[in-house]
């Protein structure tokens, strides 16, 4: 009896043991743990194409005074003053008008308080006929010349504020001085047109003194 329990301790003893070492040896035999790669985000890829931009037009010009035959004349800056002629006693507007690209000037000159027009004076430049750059052509337009002449005529009348500010309109047919009508190529007129005339908020000079 002794000996059988000998026997039968000794197989469990190797059973344990076989055991223990099949653990093991499936621990080993294991593949490691995959490994793995963290993601990554990738950049954005930045927008290369060539932006078009499209020009805006520009508004049309705040400070044209009148069109002349048509093609718009604007004015770089003005003063308006209100003279006494001291013989007589006329009060007059007048309203001087510069562009300095073109290095013009109109006058343009309304009797006062009635606000009628009554004078327009234009110092232009351009080319003569003989060829001279920025010579002088002096036009004008008056209640004398329309009396005398049955192409010359103006209508125009301006409102003054109680702040003493001009808003006005005119139109006028201007001829050339005849001192000036040799300089005129074979196909011009001595004769142009002042249309769609027109100013606002001018301030005035010189009737605080009236």
């Amino acid at each position: 009896m002794q000996l059988q329990k000998i026997l039968l301790l000794l197989v469990v003893l190797l059973l344990n043991v076989s055991c223990t070492n099949s653990k093991q040896n499936e621990t080993v035999n294991q593949p490691p743990p995959s490994k793995l790669k963290p993601q990554t985000t990738k950049p954005t890829p930045k927008d290369t194409s060539t932006k078009v931009i499209i020009p805006q037009t520009p508004p049309p010009p705040t400070n044209q005074l009148c069109t002349i035959n048509g093609k718009s004349w604007i004015y770089t800056n003005v003063i308006g003053t209100v003279t006494e002629n001291r013989s007589t006693g006329d009060k007059t507007v007048m309203f001087t008008f510069n562009s300095d690209p073109l290095r013009e000037t109109i006058q343009v000159i309304f009797s006062y308080p009635e606000g009628q027009l009554m004078e327009v004076l234009y110092n232009a430049k351009r080319k003569d006929n003989k060829g001279t750059a920025n010579s002088l052509f002096t036009y004008s337009y008056n209640q004398y010349l329309e009396q005398k002449s049955t192409a010359i005529n103006g209508n125009g009348q301006i409102k003054i504020s109680d702040n003493h500010l001009a808003n006005g309109n005119f139109t006028a047919q201007l001829e050339l001085l005849e001192l000036h009508q040799e300089k005129l190529a074979a196909n011009e007129k001595p004769i142009i047109e002042f249309a769609k005339g027109g100013f606002k908020n001018i301030q005035l000079r010189g009737l605080v003194d009236m």
